[in-house]
């Protein structure tokens, strides 16, 4: 179990104090971690979304918000398989979102969060390692009764890591986003897409190491924010020496 305290002594908004609280019980027989995390949250307004001379708005009150999670992981044969389970929820007073009605930041009162998460991975070999997750939020403006903007309800993810030759580390990811919402009528959406990316790492000594990767392998067509088209296909290279 682990306890955890923050104080936030804010020149606009005062003093707030906040905690969460970590739990997670083994059962060593039948490999079983069951877990659970519960928590109190405070984010104060940036000074752009206060004073930007556009977009700000200097009456923004604070976030504040409650949470929790509850969940399980189950290791099979020999820990080749992991199987994972999570439960989340959260409750959000006056969280602070960018109104494109308006084109301001402004604060929604009453803010419902939840969903569940999903994990699987498989180690066929010592040296591979292929795993999945999938995560459903639901959200909810409890006074309008809309869905948040930019938060998609489906995500799902996939990933191939391999290590070769004891010194190098070969990984492939894949991320399948759902559509989003881009305002808060939720008359108008954002397309879902899939991106791939590819990275690989080799210790060339005990001190020279070199990596690359490609992003977006498939050089797929995507907005993660309505309107703003993201990178095209990547590549990226470079060595890090220790001493």
């Amino acid at each position: 179990m682990t306890p955890g305290l923050r104080i936030d002594d804010h020149q606009l908004f005062g003093t707030e104090t906040t905690y969460k609280v970590s739990s997670a019980y083994h059962i060593l027989k039948t490999k079983t971690s069951l877990k659970a995390n519960w928590g109190t949250g405070f984010k104060a307004p940036s000074l752009y979304q206060l004073y930007h001379p556009t977009y700000g708005s200097a009456v923004l009150q604070p976030d504040e918000g409650k949470s929790y999670d509850l969940g399980f992981e189950q290791n099979l044969f020999n820990d080749k398989i992991t199987l994972g389970l999570i439960y989340f929820r959260n409750d959000f007073e006056n969280m602070v979102d960018y109104d494109s009605n308006t084109s301001k930041y402004k604060n929604i009162d009453n803010i419902e969060t939840k969903g569940v998460e999903l994990e699987f991975s498989f180690q066929p070999l010592e040296a591979l390692t292929i795993g999945t997750n999938y995560t459903y939020t639901k959200t909810e403006d409890e006074d309008t009764g809309k869905a948040l903007t930019k938060r998609p309800k489906n995500q799902t993810g996939f990933n191939i890591n391999w290590v070769f030759r004891e010194k190098g580390n070969l990984n492939l990811t894949a991320s399948r986003i759902g559509h989003r919402w881009n305002n808060s009528a939720n008359t108008l959406k954002t397309k879902p897409y899939t991106k791939v990316d590819l990275a690989a790492y080799y210790d060339l000594t005990e001190t020279f190491h070199v990596f690359g990767s490609i992003e977006n392998l498939f050089d797929e067509k995507f907005q993660q924010v309505y309107g703003y088209a993201a990178p095209g296909i990547s590549f990226y290279a470079g060595f890090k020496a220790t001493f």
